[in-house]
């Protein structure tokens, strides 16, 4: 019986037309992970298609190779096949395409034999993919307009669900969710080494080396396994550019970016000795800055190394939402920490890591009771001190 990993190289293996789907928060290990498949596929003669559902918010991955071929919205997933049988032995001389004012004609110049309208038959819509690999997405809500519009693609074509969170509503054919996983970026590792490894070249290699470092914040998280760290090592030696991503994720800072790790850092509140450390960006702040929530991620890194008493750090946010402003917070839990369970009562989502909760509710409103509930919960658990 084929395991998991060999049933989605199976599958993979005998689809021509790939469609490969990120969702729409454009998270950089997602991505990353994309990337590699689809370079990895190209090389095995497949067709491999990557749509995210909106236009990235970030363009700190755009060094990456296969980059500029990420497509925004499915435009049309159908094809339509017209035949011309040629079973009585007749073969073609050429055909021509004309438009005119009565539509699309084909005309065909027989080379041998005649043909008759009962030689020509028309085959309905179909999908022009064979398979849809979903990378790092919970559930199907996460493609937002992209499953709304496009519905019937998800039921007619297999889904292979491939993600590491928790959280996953294995809505796949085939899910392959490993909840050990440090990134999907080690479960494309796994499934493409196991398969045939001369095709992981220096660009897949980068790829998924650049969606392991940005997952694990270049290795400065406690969940980084011993087998991930030997996976990286295995990259750098295929000729994964690690210098050129430490330099382009993390030692190049636009002027906007550290203007918003300004407002960051003036609003920085804490409270429990330090262990509930957080901080708020406004909309305004945003769009003052002309910067993103992706770019206030790199922030929590230097809090962790400069407040080592920190056991809980969040991010307050404001977000718009098709004209809808909302408040939102990232929860990031370190040391024996669990964001997961500490956001539970609060319907958050992630992993033990990290969760992120949104309310309707104004950004002070919202503050206080996430602060109040955080706090209660941090004092209620053994061991805080």
């Amino acid at each position: 019986m084929l395991n998991i990993y060999q049933q989605c190289q199976s599958r993979l293996s005998q689809a021509e037309h790939i469609l490969i789907i990120i969702n729409q928060y454009w998270q950089p290990d997602a991505i990353a992970s994309a990337l590699a498949l689809s370079l990895y596929l190209a090389q095995l003669g497949k067709t491999a298609t990557i749509i995210a559902p909106v236009a990235s918010p970030s363009t700190a991955l755009q060094f990456l190779p296969g980059w500029d071929t990420i497509q925004i919205g499915l435009n049309n997933w159908q094809q339509y096949t017209i035949t011309l049988a040629t079973n009585n032995g007749q073969q073609i001389n050429q055909v021509e395409q004309k438009q005119t004012a009565a539509g699309l004609q084909f005309i065909i110049e027989p080379k041998i034999g005649t043909f008759t309208q009962a030689d020509v038959s028309f085959k309905p819509a179909t999908p022009k993919y064979d398979i849809i690999v979903a990378i790092d997405s919970r559930d199907l809500d996460s493609f937002g307009t992209l499953y709304d519009d496009n519905t019937d693609l998800f039921y007619q074509v297999p889904v292979v669900n491939i993600d590491h969170h928790p959280g996953n509503e294995q809505y796949g054919q085939i899910n392959l969710i490993e909840l050990t996983a440090a990134s999907s970026s080690q479960i494309i590792y796994d499934l493409l080494h196991g398969w045939d490894e001369q095709y992981i070249t220096e660009d897949v290699a980068t790829c998924l080396l650049a969606g392991i470092i940005a997952k694990t914040r270049s290795f400065k998280t406690s969940y980084i396994s011993p087998s991930a760290l030997t996976m990286v090592a295995n990259l750098i030696n295929k000729g994964g550019r690690r210098d050129e991503i430490i330099n382009r994720l993390y030692r190049s800072r636009d002027l906007t970016v550290l203007k918003l790790w300004g407002v960051v850092l003036a609003r920085l509140k804490s409270s429990a000795d330090n262990s509930l450390v957080w901080s708020l960006v406004s909309q305004e702040d945003f769009n003052k800055t002309k910067t993103n929530i992706e770019d206030l991620v790199e922030v929590v890194d230097e809090l962790i190394i400069n407040i080592p008493q920190a056991k809980v750090i969040i991010l307050f946010y404001e977000q718009n939402n098709n004209g809808q402003t909302t408040s939102a917070a990232k929860i990031f839990a370190l040391k024996t920490m669990s964001a997961i369970n500490l956001t539970q009562e609060l319907h958050g989502v992630g992993t033990k890591q990290s969760a992120e909760v949104i309310s309707k509710e104004s950004l002070p409103v919202f503050e206080q009771r996430i602060i109040t509930h955080l706090l209660q919960k941090i004092s209620d658990l053994p061991n805080v001190n």
